[in-house]
């Protein structure tokens, strides 16, 4: 498989001599299996929020139109804005022929062992789904029962000795004159 059209991509705190470096090894990567390096697509002070990734989003574009047949990153926490993100784009992957590579983890969308990890992230990030989403119901459940209107309940009292009490006649009186 040489010759092969691959983009890098990059998720970095800030531009500095450590983003040189840490590309300097994806593009020694990339050269060392005789892969082209076509793009690179570096976010730089990016954050967890995927809406401030341009160059992610850039690169899934560029992945759209066809631009390249490998994405190589250092490891899923510079890809990835969160666990979700991660499958859905490893299937827009899959979908459109591109293979995707993790250079420091062992992460390869052509080997069994990547397809495993894979297979592993989308139902780890299925179970966290099913969880929030039962967190949420049993909100939404105490919400609901602590907006209800109080019940009155009534007291039952029972008399410590077998026998009913006799109402005293005051009170009998009382009743019986209105």
């Amino acid at each position: 498989m040489t010759n092969r059209a691959v983009a890098l991509y990059a998720a970095v705190s800030i531009f500095d001599r450590g983003t040189q470096l840490h590309l300097d090894g994806l593009r020694r990567y990339a050269a060392d299996r005789r892969w082209r390096v076509v793009g690179e697509f570096i976010d730089c002070d990016a954050g967890w929020r995927q809406d401030r990734r341009p160059a992610l989003r850039r690169l899934m574009r560029a992945a759209d139109a066809g631009a390249f047949t490998i994405v190589l990153v250092a490891d899923l926490a510079h890809f990835a804005c969160s666990g979700r993100h991660v499958v859905r784009a490893l299937f827009t992957f899959a979908t459109l022929g591109i293979r995707f590579v993790a250079a420091n983890e062992p992460i390869d969308t052509e080997s069994a062992q990547g397809t495993v990890m894979l297979t592993l992230v989308d139902a780890v990030v299925r179970l966290q789904r099913e969880i929030a989403y039962r967190r949420v119901r049993q909100m939404q459940r105490r919400l609901d029962h602590s907006r209800r209107p109080a019940v009155r309940q009534h007291l039952h009292l029972v008399a410590s000795s077998d026998r009913a009490r006799e109402p005293s006649p005051a009170v009998s009186r009382a009743g019986s004159e209105s």
